[in-house]
């Protein structure tokens, strides 16, 4: 059997008052339930934190189920109401190798409680959610009752009664492009332990950051990077992105495929591309024969020439450090976002005009979406209200002119 490791994340966020969800109070559980690839066989819970205090996951449980049913509950091979495939998520933070060694041997890792740490940075656009991943943890799937076909998992995060409120990565309206998300609740008390009681109450919020997958069958995944322009759901609230929806298309016309999106608001190309520098270079062994989509200007970069010409040698660095270890490259132009001054549409452009020429995969967004007019403004229908971001038809357009790319790739 070829087994495969794949990683989704979904960052989400939510408007002027900064990435994530509030949840206000502590003593409450939050709920999500989510649809994995098929075969999945071993999974891994990332959790991310947006707060200023540490959030604690240690009372984190996980159960598959056979059906979506009211979004809370997990159901059986009978399509009934158990509580007998709750397991206690758990953390050691084992490397993904030895992890995978283990797995092969059949032991059983060792267990400690862990927390996210909050956010210690003194600039929004220098944040990036502070990442724990859980254990490796057994996936035995359920087949469906309700008529569908891939494996779903339920997760339940509890929040402890001296946390008075914090912000979760990954917590605007669940994204139902992909079916990744496919509902989000809370209830009051510790139900993420037994006997796993409480009554769910419809919310959109995700108790993870995302998933880590070992699957038993080949899959690819697709990896962009960039601002709030790629990660769909900041600041406008459109259901998908262009990632997610690619990944979607891909798997429909038979090659396996799911999204890792490291997209997040505000951030500047040097802070975002040395995010996902170190996210590479920590999963590259898992992520070889994956593609990544680089976004190499940002409206949040200063609006200057030399600007443009730094950002573009980060995002090209990473691109050749991907290239030469098996990640494929593509490069993403810049979105036609409203300039706010001349000079900012004249880095813009002149850092396109560099992402064109630079002999990578091109996907050219600006084109894509962009009336071609100067400066340059989004054609009608595909941006969001604020002329700024992508909408959902400007998603999926970006999303089918990636998929040409990827397949041409493959050829």
């Amino acid at each position: 059997m070829a087994a495969s490791w794949q990683c989704i994340v979904k960052p989400s966020g939510g408007g002027a008052s900064g990435p994530g969800s509030r949840i206000g109070g502590g003593n409450q559980t939050i709920g999500t339930i989510c649809q994995l690839p098929a075969g999945a066989l071993w999974v891994r819970f990332r959790f991310a934190c947006w707060s200023a205090a540490d959030v604690p996951v240690a009372n984190a449980a996980y159960a598959p189920t056979s059906q979506k049913g009211d979004g809370y509950n997990a159901y059986d091979e009978n399509g009934q109401i158990s509580v007998a495939g709750w397991r206690a998520v758990t953390f050691d933070s084992l490397t993904k190798r030895s992890c995978i060694e283990q797995i092969a041997a059949g032991t059983v890792a060792a267990r400690f409680a862990t927390s996210l740490p909050g956010i210690r940075g003194a600039r929004p656009a220098q944040f990036e959610p502070q990442v724990v991943c859980s254990d490796w943890l057994p996936f035995d799937a359920l087949d469906r009752t309700d008529g569908g076909a891939a494996p779903l998992l339920n997760l339940r995060l509890h929040v402890p009664p001296e946390q008075p409120a914090f912000r979760l990565g990954h917590a605007a309206a669940p994204d139902e492009s992909l079916d990744f998300v496919v509902a989000g609740t809370y209830s009051f008390g510790n139900n993420a332990a037994p006997p796993y009681g409480g009554l769910g109450h419809d919310f959109p919020v995700s108790a993870m950051h995302g998933i880590d997958v070992i699957c038993g069958q080949p899959t690819r995944t697709l990896i962009v990077v960039g601002d709030s322009i790629g990660s769909g759901d900041y600041t406008t609230g459109s259901g998908t992105s262009y990632g997610l929806a690619a990944a979607q298309l891909l798997t429909r016309q038979g090659a396996p495929t799911t999204a890792a999106i490291l997209a997040n608001p505000l951030q500047t190309t040097p802070c975002f591309i040395g995010n996902a520098t170190r996210f590479i270079t920590d999963e590259l062994v898992a992520l070889r024969g994956s593609i990544i989509v680089l976004q190499c200007w940002s409206g949040n970069d200063p609006p200057t020439i030399e600007a443009a010409r730094n950002s573009f040698r980060t995002a090209l660095a990473l691109a050749a450090f991907c290239d030469s270890h098996g990640v494929t490259p593509i490069l993403a132009t810049a979105a036609p976002v409203s300039a706010k001054a001349p000079e900012q549409e004249a880095a813009r452009r002149h850092g396109n005009e560099l992402v064109r020429r630079a002999g990578f995969a091109c996907l050219d967004i600006d084109r894509i979406v962009g009336a071609g007019t100067t400066p340059n403004t989004y054609k009608p229908g595909f941006s969001a209200w604020d002329n700024i971001h992508l909408n959902d038809f400007g998603h999926l357009a970006v999303a089918e002119a990636l998929v040409s790319i990827v397949l041409e790739l493959r050829t």
